[in-house]
């Protein structure tokens, strides 16, 4: 197992701010992603530079976090073709959430979707992480 030190291009549904998608995997736990306030349907998307195997997958969560949120992976983007590899429910807000497939999954597209918040404010992500077979 590694951590992924491909590039990738990270886009999301919204953002708040300066606290742009591409902040959620820059490698620096002092910035982060940060979705608009007050909305729970909002979603973060990892387009890695190439296909990948996906051991496991590491979310560094920023009190404004998921209280429920799903992950879900593609090989190809295409809408239909994302399969859901986890989804949760947590009561805490700072934490961090390793999500591990049943098996090693390959991948290009991962979509992280917020569900619900477990504040009044959006969904940040300081910091995601990628480990590859």
């Amino acid at each position: 197992m590694q951590k992924y030190a491909g590039g990738s291009k990270l886009s999301a549904s919204t953002e708040n701010g300066g606290n742009r998608a591409n902040l959620a995997m820059d490698g620096n736990m002092g910035t982060r992603w940060e979705s608009v306030h007050g909305s729970d349907k909002e979603w973060l998307l990892i387009t890695l530079d190439e296909l990948v195997t996906v051991y496991r997958l590491r979310i560094f969560w920023e009190a404004a976090s998921a209280r429920e949120y799903r992950v879900l992976i593609s090989e190809t983007g295409d809408e239909g073709s994302f399969k859901e590899v986890f989804h949760g429910a947590y009561s805490s807000g700072a934490r961090t959430d390793d999500v591990v497939p049943n098996s090693p999954m390959r991948a290009k597209y991962i979509r992280i979707e917020g569900i619900s918040r477990t504040t009044q404010y959006g969904y940040s992500i300081f910091e995601t992480e990628i480990y590859t077979v």
